[in-house]
């Protein structure tokens, strides 16, 4: 859904052909990047999981926030099925969100 920012995969490539090649010279390769490129979808996998159905996002606290399918709105979950965005204060019900979704961020649980 989100592609990688070019500028910071280009910054984890270098930081993994540092690290492999220990040099302290700029460094990226192809399999470089493609390590950074990895380990970064690994890491928004986990951090940032996409929510591609209603029971997803059911599952989800109170506190959340996510980027609807077409990365334009981003909304927060308030009490029950109900979702706010910046822009429409009045809510939303989680059946109205656009899917798929990218959870931006979960409170602490």
């Amino acid at each position: 859904m989100t592609t990688l920012d070019p500028r910071a995969l280009e910054a984890a490539a270098e930081a993994v052909g540092r690290h492999i090649h220990y040099s302290r010279q700029s460094h990226n390769c192809h399999r470089c990047r493609r390590t950074a490129e990895s380990a970064i979808t690994a890491y928004l996998a986990v951090t940032q999981p996409i929510v591609e159905e209603l029971e997803g996002l059911e599952e989800l606290p109170v506190g959340t926030i996510i980027l609807d399918r077409f990365e334009d709105e981003s909304y927060t979950r308030i009490v029950g099925p109900r979702w706010v965005s910046w822009v429409e204060q009045d809510g939303l019900r989680h059946t109205e969100v656009a899917l798929p979704a990218r959870v931006l961020w979960r409170p602490q649980s």
